[in-house]
């Protein structure tokens, strides 16, 4: 047996030193030849020469080194890289010995030393790990690596994230790890990123399978250094963060993986009845029999063997009093992995603690809802409330109730930290579709008139206008007509930033409002009108418009219709009047195609003054053809050439702009006595030029879209109204 092993190892380092050699005659036939080959095919074509067979792995290297063959070399012989794009690995390379994934007996015999329960290092770990300090090398090469967009983590033990999962590891068993500076930045900083991406970046759903094994590798590395960490104080918040992460049953990577068999019959028999994720998937439900989660059910019955529980256990009985981000650290890791648990074993290991979280929140005081940490309070009800929904059914409502009544004493309190800890609280609720169930919030809304004590708030604080955005959203369609009245006249009396800010909040709740909710709100708007000044009216008229653009059709003719009869008004003076069809037409701009018949109806109307031929003839003019130069976002269903259809020959658009240029033009001559001008006024509003302009601008646009031409009777009185008329200008 020696023999055979003397010559394996003979052999392996044979095929080492052969593969190394290989690599540098690469590297200088590739460092000879970069600035010769531009060309990417041909470059392409190199590295097939030199080995690299998988032409797709060649195309990305070389891309991802802006087509230079060195630099693209040492990506393919380097650790696994990845980005936010791709991933490569070396597992298909001969070469994959010494920088690429590990062969799949060196996986298996790294797994069997890692579930060793009684080292947590073995004879295959560098050497650098029995260091007495941390691998503070490694940790800074890795920082480097996981900082930047194109991001890189090594998934191998020997490499740098292995390096210092193992040393960290070893620092915590000794009680030390927070004493080194590196160390704890590792476990504070470090870990929670790289472990983000991952778990939970897109990317994962494309890396192969050797990938996939390294880095459930490091997550049980991981384990064990988080198990370790657990037995002193404080309370490591960010490694178990991630640890719940790691145990998130819907991550990217455990769906990635959701297929994978339980293999860890080793757990089972040496946890016993300790065991706490059930080893069979024939205990527990579910849809799909082969979504197994082989891996998560693994990771945590290892976090039990690592004596992970015990030690989450005793930071329970710290001296110091533990703090709502403690609480909700130490109970979070097994919310979203409930489903793959022994029940029974979770209450006999929890119930304790989860009252003593739940009392420590019960006794919170006023001065706790002021500070920036009460977002901690929320989370650990939240946290309390998803484990009562599995653990303790009969208890989930008083769990709501009890959060609701924290909001409404933070809500109640003047202090402006508080109401904006309350509305962050309330925005959470609202935005969870796995939290209180949305007629329980709302009902609790009405009754304790949550939306007055909201609204009595900083409301001139952009930041607080933000939160009470949702808030008002929400709770929009139950909204009363006293509610709507409330929000209205708070305006009164406050600065016009004030203002802006309850219009904003009003505008938005307006576009989930139904049509009997809008009218009581035109009512309220339509009194303002009649009697504020200038700038408030400016700001009603932004008000509908944006009511206008953000509601569904019903509503929005009700806005057009309002803001059309606004612009009707006599005596408007033309900034406004310019403003309120400015804000009409921008409700179709939307590009909306189930507005081309309110668009046809607002066209006819047009038409409408244009024959009357009375002091709204320009605005309608100009209206009309804003209108149908309008463009719609659908470019495949185009209603103009139908609408100019229609104008011209049933309307006959034509011929009443030809009439009503030569009207206007006598009309001007008369109102001066022949002492006409190109700024003389035609209707108050417009110069003469400008009524002029527009007469032609429209009709040659109907001319030009609707492929028209002038008869020969409509040019002459055309030619007689511009020129020969003795009354012309």
């Amino acid at each position: 047996m020696r023999g055979i092993s003397g010559i394996k190892i003979y052999a392996a380092s044979c095929q080492i030193i052969s593969q190394r050699f290989l690599f540098i005659i690469i590297l200088l036939t590739a460092s000879s030849t970069a600035t010769n080959l531009p060309n990417m095919e041909e470059n392409m074509g190199i590295l097939e020469n030199m080995g690299f067979i998988d032409r797709e792995l060649n195309r990305q290297a070389l891309t991802q080194a802006e087509n230079d063959i060195v630099e693209a070399i040492t990506f393919l012989t380097g650790p696994i890289f990845f980005n936010d794009d791709f991933v490569t690995s070396n597992e298909q390379r001969p070469t994959s010995i010494f920088t690429g994934s590990l062969t799949e007996d060196q996986i298996e015999q790294q797994q069997n030393i890692t579930l060793d329960k009684t080292s947590n290092t073995s004879s295959n770990e560098l050497p650098m790990e029995t260091s007495a300090s941390f691998t503070t090398s490694a940790f800074l090469d890795l920082e480097n690596s996981v900082y930047r967009d194109k991001w890189s983590i090594p998934i191998k033990r020997e490499e740098n994230l292995g390096r210092c999962l193992l040393s960290a590891t070893r620092l915590a068993v000794d009680g030390i790890a927070d004493q080194d500076e590196h160390c704890k930045k590792f476990m504070e900083i470090l870990i929670p990123a790289a472990f983000q991406k991952l778990q939970c970046s897109d990317p994962v759903n494309t890396w192969s399978t050797m990938v996939q094994l390294g880095i459930f590798d490091m997550m049980q590395l991981l384990v064990d250094l988080i198990a370790a960490r657990l037995a002193y104080s404080p309370v490591p918040t960010q490694l178990l963060e991630t640890l719940a992460i790691l145990f998130d049953h819907d991550s990217v990577f455990q769906q990635k993986n959701k297929n994978r068999s339980y293999n860890g019959s080793h757990y089972d028999e040496q946890l016993g009845e300790r065991l706490l994720a059930k080893s069979s998937s024939s205990t527990f439900s579910d849809s799909n029999e082969n979504e197994q989660y082989g891996w998560l059910r693994e990771i945590i019955n290892r976090f039990v063997l690592k004596d992970g529980i015990q030690n989450l256990k005793r930071q329970f009985k710290s001296e110091k009093p533990l703090t709502a981000l403690e609480y909700n650290a130490l109970l979070s890791p097994f919310v979203q992995c409930m489903d793959y648990l022994f029940i029974d074993k979770y209450q006999q290991l929890f119930s304790e603690h989860v009252e003593e979280a739940l009392n420590y929140v019960k006794n919170c005081k006023e001065e706790d809802y002021k500070t920036e940490s009460a977002s901690s309070i929320f989370e650990l009800l939240t946290t309390l409330r998803k484990i009562s929904s599995v653990v303790w059914e009969n208890r989930v409502a008083q769990m709501e109730e009890l959060h609701l009544n924290i909001l409404l004493k933070m809500v109640n309190l003047s202090d402006f930290n508080a109401k904006m800890n309350s509305l962050k609280g309330l925005s959470k609720i609202i935005e969870d579709p796995t939290s209180i169930p949305r007629d329980i919030v709302s009902k609790w809304i009405i009754e304790h008139s949550i939306l007055s004590k909201v609204l009595e708030g900083d409301i001139d604080q952009i930041q607080y206008v933000e939160k009470a955005r949702t808030f008002v959203d929400f709770i929009a369609p139950s909204m009363l007509k006293e509610d709507i009245e409330m929000i209205w006249k708070m305006q009164h009396g406050r600065s016009l930033a004030t203002v802006d800010h309850l219009l904003s909040l009003i505008a938005s709740a307006a576009t989930k409002f139904n049509l009997e909710q809008l009218n009581c709100l035109i009512g309220f708007i339509d009194n303002s009108w009649k009697t504020e000044t200038i700038p408030i009216k400016e700001k009603l008229i932004e008000l509908l418009g944006a009511i206008g653009r953000g509601c569904q059709e019903d509503s929005a003719a009700r806005v057009l219709e309002v803001l059309w009869d606004m612009a009707h008004e006599d005596r408007l003076h033309r900034s406004m009047l310019d403003h309120l069809l400015y804000c009409h037409l921008r409700v179709f701009s939307e590009g909306r195609s189930s507005y081309d018949e309110l668009k046809r109806d607002y066209c006819l109307k047009c038409m409408t003054d244009l024959q009357r031929n009375q002091g709204w003839l320009v605005s309608a003019l100009k209206h009309l053809y804003e209108l149908l130069l309008h463009n719609p976002t659908n470019t495949f269903k185009r209603s103009e050439p139908d609408l100019i259809s229609l104008l011209v020959h049933k309307h006959d658009v034509i011929s009443a702009l030809i009439r009503s240029l030569s009207t206007c033009q006598l009309d001007v001559w008369n109102k001066t006595h022949g002492h006409v001008t190109i700024d003389t006024l035609v209707d108050g509003r417009f110069t003469h030029r400008e009524s002029i302009k527009t007469h032609l601008d429209l009709l040659s646009f109907l001319l030009k879209k609707g492929n028209l031409y002038l008869i020969l009777k409509r040019s002459e009185e055309l030619w007689d109204t511009l020129i020969t008329n003795e009354n012309a200008s």
